[in-house]
């Protein structure tokens, strides 16, 4: 926070910008056609995302839509907080021939053996087991409200765990993407819109290209 402090931080308007999150999740069953998950974010109805399955031995990479969700509990966290649990349906949509062979593979090395049949295409729904879980990737935008050349306040409307660190990138308007590596410095509930969040993030890594666009970028505001 003091490296961050030692650059003239400046506020912006217009300024927007992309981040790659990402979420893990239990795998409940898998077939050939999609997957249900428990998760503790809710998922959108009709959005893709990326997906990776991942065990100590192998991972397969391929997108799935979200087909159905809903709550179905909550846990208490370390620090007392409710987490939700969700759980829900996910369609996969880019399995091509070679692609569907691997996730037979993938499932025949992984399934525990125990399976229930289902009345639809996809047939055979399968338990798992030795699997680490699912990953989500999915990017997010945000609103960029105070930037420097060593971090930036955005903007969003989900809390974002403190020292996790994202691939983000800030876009310019007239010029191009400037991308970086962002660590999460701190997150704090907007005190006039509820449902949004104030993050501060800092740069721990950026192209040195992209960090003389940022710097002309910055002293052009200043002018």
């Amino acid at each position: 926070m003091e490296e961050r402090r030692r650059y003239p931080r400046i506020t912006v308007e217009g300024i927007t910008g992309r981040m790659l999150c990402a979420e893990k999740a239990k795998v409940i069953n898998i077939s050939l056609g999609g997957m249900a998950i428990e998760i503790s974010k809710r998922l959108e109805i009709n959005r893709e995302y990326s997906l990776k399955l991942e065990s100590k031995e192998d991972r397969f990479d391929f997108r799935g839509r979200v087909v159905w969700a809903s709550l179905v509990g909550s846990l208490k966290g370390h620090g007392g907080d409710i987490i939700p649990v969700y759980h829900a349906g996910l369609k996969f949509i880019d399995l091509f021939d070679d692609k569907a062979k691997r996730l037979i593979e993938f499932i025949e090395r992984h399934r525990s053996g125990e399976s229930r049949f289902e009345d639809r295409i996809e047939g055979l729904r399968f338990k798992v087991k030795s699997l680490e879980g699912v990953l989500l990737d999915y990017p997010r935008n945000y609103k960029v409200k105070i930037i420097s050349l060593g971090g930036m306040l955005i903007e969003l409307p989900e809390a974002l765990e403190i020292n996790r660190v994202f691939p983000m990138e800030i876009v310019i308007p007239g010029g191009p993407k400037i991308e970086l590596t962002g660590r999460v410095a701190s997150c704090f509930q907007n005190e006039k819109i509820k449902e949004f969040y104030d993050i501060g993030i800092e740069f721990i890594d950026m192209r040195s290209e992209d960090r003389e666009r940022l710097a002309e970028f910055l002293k052009s505001l200043e002018i």
